[in-house]
């Protein structure tokens, strides 16, 4: 919740740079809508130490999934600010992901934090798959949240019989 109070402080002193010049000149140069839309590009890309989560790989036909991130949304039920979950997807080998084996990452979203009756966001979200007898390599995707996301948000992997990645970890952030 720090992290998000300070992400709107920048938003508004960016604004609010923005409108002075707005006020005290006939246009906006081209230097003040750049300054504005860098401030609010950056802002998304900030990422907060207590917004990182790391969970185990799955061994055989498992899941293992990490803990829910607690979205803390308003009083009216709604996700109110932009962000973004990035899942880092490690690098597998052959003994840890066999040819044609697959790793399958999904991100879930329930009401409580013991996911007693998680909703499927995204179910095959990303999928690591072994070929060529080297494995898998590392991979990287984002996933935006919507506004309806209820209020806790996990990623969950699921391997089948012959995967044997428990020694490696998935790393999922959220970005703002």
């Amino acid at each position: 919740m720090r992290l998000f109070s300070i992400v709107i402080c920048l938003c508004a002193v960016v604004l609010g740079a923005v409108l002075f010049a707005a006020a005290t000149s006939a246009a906006l140069s081209p230097m003040h809508v750049g300054t504005a839309a860098i401030a609010l590009g950056l802002a998304y890309a900030v990422k907060d130490r207590e917004c990182i989560q790391t969970a185990a790989l799955p061994a055989g036909a498992a899941s293992t999934q990490t803990a829910g991130f607690d979205l803390g949304h308003n009083i009216s039920g709604q996700l109110l600010a932009e962000c973004e979950l990035v899942l880092d997807a490690p690098a597998l080998t052959t003994s840890e992901l066999p040819d044609t084996k697959t790793v399958t990452y999904a991100i879930e979203t329930d009401d409580n934090a013991a996911f007693s009756s998680p909703t499927v966001l995204a179910a095959a979200f990303l999928v690591q798959t072994g070929a060529g007898g080297a494995g898998a390599a590392a991979a990287q995707k984002t996933f935006r949240l919507p506004t309806g996301v209820e209020r806790f948000v996990r990623v969950k992997a699921t391997g089948v019989a012959t995967v044997a990645a428990q020694t490696k970890s998935m790393t999922v952030s959220m970005v703002f």
